[in-house]
Order: C-alpha cells, then sequence, then structure tokens
C-alpha cells in the first residue's frame, strides 16, 4: 500500500550508486486525467500540473490511491513517493498536462491504514498517509487521508479527505474534501468536525509533514 509513517516520500536518496538498491526503469510519461496501476488496489493518477510561480516551483497534483480512497499530494521534479511495494519518482514536469514517472521496486507493499486514536480530543496524523480514526468516539470508523504538507508564503498547507466508514463498500456514501488548509481552520463536514490545531513541514527530505487536529463539537 501508500507507505505509512516515515518514508512516505521524499527527494530521492542518495543510493543510486549502492547495488543493494534497485536502478530506475525508464521514463513512462502520465498525462492529466490518466492513471498509473501499481497493484490491483493501489495507484495513482495526474489531476494536472502547476506550472512555477515566483513563490513555489511548479508541482504535480497527483491523487494517490488505495481502492476507491487517496489523498491528494503536490509534489515537485524529484519527488519519490512509495506505492503498493514500488518507488515512483516524479522525474519530469511538463505544464500543465503531463509528467514523466520512473520505477523501482521499493517500500513496503502491505495494507495502508494507520491506526490512529484521539489522545485528550486531539489526534496527529502523518502526511502522505491513510489514518483510521477508532476510540469508540462517534467517530469511530471514520478514516483520514492527508495529503504532503507544502510550505507557502502564507504558511504551511496541506489537503486532507475525510471518509466515512464503510466508504469503500459503497462510495456514493460521500466524503468531506478540504483541498487546502493551514492552522487554524475548521474541518466542517457531514464525516467530521475538527479544527486544524497545527501543521508542520517535514525536515529535510522529508515531504510527508504532519497535521494535529482537535475535535470540535
Amino acid at each position: 500500500g501508500v507507505a505509512p509513517g516515515a518514508g512516505a516520500g521524499g527527494q530521492d536518496p542518495a543510493g543510486a550508486d549502492d547495488p543493494a538498491v534497485a536502478p530506475w526503469g525508464a521514463v513512462e510519461r502520465l498525462t492529466r486525467g490518466a492513471r498509473l496501476r501499481v497493484r490491483p488496489d493501489r495507484g495513482l493518477g495526474l489531476v494536472e500540473v502547476l506550472p512555477a510561480s515566483p513563490d513555489a516551483p511548479a508541482l504535480a497534483r497527483l491523487d494517490v490511491a488505495a481502492g476507491p480512497l487517496f489523498f491528494q499530494a503536490l509534489l515537485p521534479a524529484g519527488a519519490v513517493l512509495a506505492v503498493g511495494g514500488e518507488e515512483l519518482e516524479v522525474a519530469s514536469l511538463e505544464p500543465p498536462k503531463a509528467i514523466g514517472l520512473r520505477r523501482r521496486p521499493g517500500g513496503p507493499a502491505d495494507a495502508p491504514w494507520v491506526a490512529t486514536a484521539w489522545a485528550g480530543g486531539a489526534v496527529r496524523l502523518r502526511g502522505l498517509a491513510f489514518h483510521a480514526l477508532e476510540d469508540g468516539a462517534p467517530e469511530r470508523g471514520v478514516l483520514v487521508a492527508v495529503g504532503n504538507v507544502r510550505a507557502t508564503p502564507a504558511g504551511p498547507r496541506v489537503a486532507v479527505h475525510v471518509f466515512p466508514a464503510g466508504y469503500a463498500q459503497d462510495p456514493t456514501r460521500g466524503f468531506d474534501l478540504h483541498p487546502d488548509v493551514g492552522p487554524g481552520d475548521l474541518l466542517e463536514g457531514r464525516v467530521l468536525r475538527a479544527r486544524v490545531v497545527a501543521v508542520a513541514p517535514g525536515d529535510g527530505q522529508d515531504l510527508a509533514g504532519s497535521i494535529e487536529l482537535a475535535r470540535e463539537p
């Protein structure tokens, strides 16, 4: 699945010359609206390619899927994601319609969900990962998918999707989409109501970052 926790995403580590690391495959071109299947229930799709601006490099907006559920990542050239037992590198960007991807074996291939419990009404969630919130509260069974935390002139931002229990079996139930949230924002939807307490970018080559939520009445 999509690698949970540390190592879910980053810049390509300096392992290209390590014989223990599998070599990258040839560059594959992925166009807007197309999907790359890594396993029957794991893959990613290209939503769009955002051109560079004075405040940010060009970025690929990707939907990273586990069955019908997904999180959204905004990644620069050189970023690497672990999906379904493979590492995928954003080798090149062609705004606004295409990217080049390279693949190699690597990363965990197990189920992507991280069981995460509320603690005192708050919870900290890793970016580039899926989280199952289960602690007996009314939100039991809620699934939260968190993209990568991005540093922007307006502060750290991240995309958050919230799915109800049973969504994988019945996607017609709908979900909450919060495409661009930061500290202090209220996630108010049909599935979950929570305040964004903190958003922290990753350190160094870590692209994931983290987000902290507090339940709202």
